[in-house]
């Protein structure tokens, strides 16, 4: 039978959401759904986006993601950027284009 699996709030931390989709022993049948804060405040919001792709993982976008979002639309735009928190900044300096897209 397949399974939605719902983890918020990963901020960053690509070890341990790994170790929690091991712990769940999730299949190819089961849906992985990644609820807010994909990004900013553990070490590597950038693999976290990478293994969100990998596994086909469906996403909802949290504030912290909104707030680097905003940042890239407003550099695209040629606008002023809002002002980051450190560790938005850090995503933002973290991301390449392929992850920002």
């Amino acid at each position: 039978m397949a399974r939605h699996i719902v983890i918020g709030d990963v901020h960053g931390c690509l070890d341990e959401l790994q170790a929690l989709v091991r712990a769940c022993g999730r299949t190819r049948s089961d849906t992985l759904c990644l609820v807010g804060d994909l990004v900013a405040k553990g070490p590597d919001s950038s693999g976290v986006i990478d293994f969100a792709r990998e596994t086909d993982a469906a996403c909802v976008r949290g504030n912290h993601d909104q707030y680097v979002i905003a940042w890239k639309a407003a550099f695209d735009a040629g606008d002023e950027q809002p002002a980051l928190g450190k560790s938005a900044q850090k995503v933002v300096n973290s991301l390449n284009a392929k992850q920002f897209a």
